[in-house]
């Protein structure tokens, strides 16, 4: 009688086990698959924005651009000496000592290619949709990439990131300057 009742009790736990088992395992398979595939069920991909939670610096030359909120903005407006001069300057800092710097500049004028451009190689270029060149320079001390693009009123935009060398050792993550160029929008 006790194997009996031992030989049930033993039938018991492996019918729950298995019943456990059918009915869990099909939600784990389905979420496996979900995490795998995000864009089976909508068709479309669900990539969170990485600059949703930053601050948005808005001008009043028609242009924004997003940039992470533990960064922060040095504005000038240097001096007018020349057409060239900057009407403004705007440097994007990052919490901590860089190597790189992001520097957005505002000059009256036309986007066109310079006489440096023999220098720096520069490519026509479309920055989100809008017209522009982008210029890569590099020697033996620096390197940078910018990208002007044309604002209304006769007023040329310049984002430039250079990277200098020197005893700094942390740079702004290629993420991020990525992140703050492509998030630039001009008004038209």
């Amino acid at each position: 009688m006790k194997k009996l009742i031992i030989i049930q009790g033993i039938l018991i736990a492996v019918l729950l086990g298995a019943v456990i088992y059918v009915y869990t395992r099909p939600a784990n398979e389905t979420a496996t698959e979900q995490e795998a595939t995000p864009q089976a069920n909508t068709g479309e991909s669900e990539v969170a924005d990485p600059t949703a939670d930053w601050k948005t610096h808005t001008d009043d030359y028609g242009f924004s651009f997003k940039y992470p909120k533990d960064f922060s903005l040095d504005i000038s407006r240097p001096a007018e000496y020349n057409e060239n001069f900057p009407l403004k300057v705007i440097v994007v800092f990052p919490p901590y000592e860089s190597a790189n710097t992001i520097e957005f500049s505002l000059i009256k004028g036309m986007v066109k290619k310079s006489p440096s451009d023999e220098i720096c190689k520069s490519i026509d270029t479309t920055l989100n949709g809008i017209p522009g060149i982008k210029r890569l320079c590099g020697d033996a001390g620096s390197a940078s990439v910018s990208y002007s693009v044309q604002l209304k009123n006769g007023i040329a935009l310049t984002v430039r990131i250079a990277r200098n060398e020197g005893p700094e050792t942390r740079e702004i993550a290629q993420e991020i300057t990525s992140a703050i160029v492509s998030s630039l929008t001009v008004s038209q």
